[in-house]
């Protein structure tokens, strides 16, 4: 078991899917995805801030997140997400700073942010939004940021 705090890069890869098991590294405090080709992501790990920008995710897995109520902040920023389902981020309870800039986010399903009672800062800017539900932005009492 790792017992210091580390960071992993895994930038700059051509894999196509990626399944991260980290349940070893007990204080791994970043994973870093960026500029690689995944198309796919499923991770399960014990870090705290995932970086998952500039890599063409098209898709985050539902239930994805479903065991990693510590992370504090992921960013999925400069993707090609096209749609926010309501079960893709359920149970990140500690969340605080969701980044989804620069994707093709064109439809955030009713639900997609409940549950998300710790964050502070959503960034979904940058998107092809037209139309957003009334209370799509409900169920996120800690929310003091939203661009």
């Amino acid at each position: 078991i790792l017992n210091m705090n580390f960071n992993k890069d895994f930038n700059k890869n051509n894999f196509l899917f990626c399944f991260i098991l980290f349940f070893m590294a007990k204080n791994c405090l970043t994973l870093e995805f960026n500029n690689n080709n995944y198309k796919d992501l499923c991770v399960t790990a014990s870090q705290t801030y995932y970086i998952c920008a500039n890599k063409s995710i098209d898709i985050i897995n539902e239930n994805a997140f479903n065991e990693l109520n510590h992370v504090t902040s992921i960013d999925f920023s400069d993707n090609d997400i096209s749609a926010l389902n309501r079960s893709q981020f359920k149970n990140l309870n500690n969340l605080k700073i969701l980044l989804l800039t620069l994707n093709k986010i064109n439809y955030i399903e009713q639900g997609a942010f409940d549950g998300l009672m710790s964050l502070e800062f959503l960034f979904i800017n940058l998107n092809s939004l037209k139309n957003i539900d009334n209370y799509v932005f409900n169920g996120m009492p800690a929310l003091l940021g939203l661009d």
